[in-house]
């Protein structure tokens, strides 16, 4: 066991992890693994469209502002960070955009159906 080694091993005793430090590293797993599976799921499709990129920032930027409304104002840093550049991505092609994914009809279809669950 890790606590055993550590234990037997004063050496190692500074390097390793508090509960405060695995706590904060499971804050840091619960921001930022949405933007994990968006990135593999944007890449790993051969034709993403405009309407996927769309629905995945708004979906990661509610992901940031339900985290933030979540956890301490020193968790949100980064949150709030990431929130930015988002925003910052989500300026450039908001407008341009906007009348492509109102046309699209898998992006009219997946709002429906989230309308109806809930």
């Amino acid at each position: 066991e890790l606590n055993f080694l550590v234990a037997s091993n004063k050496n190692l005793e500074s390097l390793y992890l508090n509960d405060t430090e695995w706590n904060d590293i499971d804050s840091i797993i619960e921001l930022l693994e949405p933007m994990f599976k968006a990135t593999k799921i944007l890449s790993s499709s051969t034709y993403p469209t405009i309407s996927d990129i769309r629905l995945t920032f708004k979906g990661l930027l509610q992901h940031i502002e339900n985290y933030m409304n979540n956890h301490t104002e020193k968790e949100c840093m980064m949150a709030e960070s990431i929130r930015k550049k988002l925003a910052d991505y989500w300026n450039l092609f908001d407008d341009p955009t906007t009348i492509s994914t109102i046309l699209d009809s898998r992006s009219k279809l997946l709002l429906q159906l989230k309308k109806k669950a809930t």
